[in-house]
């Protein structure tokens, strides 16, 4: 028999199968990466040989993309109008995604969502409606610090805050012309 420190073949062989179970398992109610999967054979004791090698049965399979993943998640956040190219970016390198994929993805994403623009400047005219202050500027500048919050950059900010203020009027004046 072996050391304790190493599992004989046959325990290492059975460890990849309840391994790669586990993956599956965990890939029937979500996508995840292959950082997520590692930690989550290393919670439940997997050794670490058995763990990589159902990874890698699960990868040459197709089951995990890290990059499909990524372009998924960066396209469902630039839709969205809430999460600038900055915080997808920070939220993909915290799931283990490659700094360099994260950025090809989030450029990617945002480069062609129209979509995601009308939901910016959506998103932006309610902070805008809701932002606390005594004169515009600085509601303007509460505005502006929140979506740089979000992860998006200056310029991103004041061009939406530019168009939500002239959807505000747009709307405004509309509404002074039913009266």
């Amino acid at each position: 028999m072996n050391s304790d420190d190493e599992p004989s073949p046959q325990d290492l062989a059975a460890q990849t199968r309840n391994a790669f179970a586990l993956i599956l398992a965990k890939l029937g109610r979500r996508d995840h990466t292959e950082k997520e999967l590692l930690a989550a054979l290393g919670r439940k004791g997997y050794a670490e040989e058995a763990a990589t090698a159902a990874l890698r049965k699960a990868k040459r399979e197709g089951l995990v993309n890290d990059e499909r993943l990524a372009g998924t998640i960066a396209r469902i956040n630039a839709r969205s109008g809430k999460r600038g190219p900055r915080r997808v970016v920070a939220a993909l390198r915290q799931k283990g995604i490659a700094t360099s994929t994260a950025q090809a993805v989030t450029k990617e994403a945002f480069a062609g969502s129209d979509e995601g623009e009308t939901n910016l400047v959506r998103f932006a005219t309610r902070l805008l409606r809701r932002a606390k202050g005594e004169t515009m500027r600085e509601k303007r500048a509460r505005v502006v610090r929140s979506l740089m919050g979000r992860g998006f950059g200056l310029s991103e900010a004041k061009r939406a805050l530019r168009l939500a203020e002239n959807a505000l009027i747009v709307e405004n004046t509309s509404n002074d012309a039913e009266e």
